[in-house]
């Protein structure tokens, strides 16, 4: 469902690259470089008024991604055009705290997503999403921070899944239109 691409999305730019609307008001604060892990879990997930099954591992899905400015400037310059059939985030805050809207539709159903986005130092950050839309409803946590250099094999922009213990790369954001 794009809705949930565009929640991953969300998460994801918020844990490992600073997201904006059109960089008309927020300036985020920067992230060190490095490697950065992020948590994101599901919870209170209901389809149609009935619990949802289980989306992802108990623990929350794990991702990484590997951050320098430039491929958080791409990142950031990607979440301003908003994804296809989204509209354009909006974002409000500054400093450590900002807050975000948005809504997609795809085939006649929509989703509408809020939350906010606490920025706990340049090495922690925090979402909180909550989401709506036709027939579900369910809220977002994410958790990111800073776990040192990037390893041997993995350069800056890379991103992908950690499972197992071992990072699983799924692409690089400085390659992505």
């Amino acid at each position: 469902m794009r809705a949930s691409r565009l929640a991953v999305l969300v998460v994801v730019a918020g844990m490992f690259g600073a997201a904006s609307s059109a960089r008309a008001d927020p300036n985020f604060p920067p992230r060190k470089a490095g490697l950065w892990e992020g948590t994101m879990k599901m919870s209170n997930m209901m389809m149609n008024g009935q619990p949802a099954p289980s989306m992802g591992p108990a623990g929350g899905m794990v991702t990484f991604s590997c951050v320098d400015p430039a491929s958080d400037l791409k990142l950031e310059k990607r979440m301003a055009a908003g994804e296809p059939g989204c509209s354009v985030p909006v974002w409000g805050g500054s400093g450590e705290n900002y807050t975000f809207t948005n809504t997609c539709s795809n085939g006649g159903a929509s989703t509408s997503m809020a939350g906010k986005m606490t920025y706990v130092n340049d090495e922690h950050i925090i979402i909180d999403m909550q989401i709506s839309g036709t027939g579900m409803t369910g809220n977002m946590h994410g958790d990111s921070h800073w776990s040192g250099p990037c390893p041997d094999g993995i350069v800056p922009g890379d991103f992908g899944m950690v499972m197992g213990g071992n990072l699983q790369k799924e692409g690089n954001v400085l390659n992505m239109p």
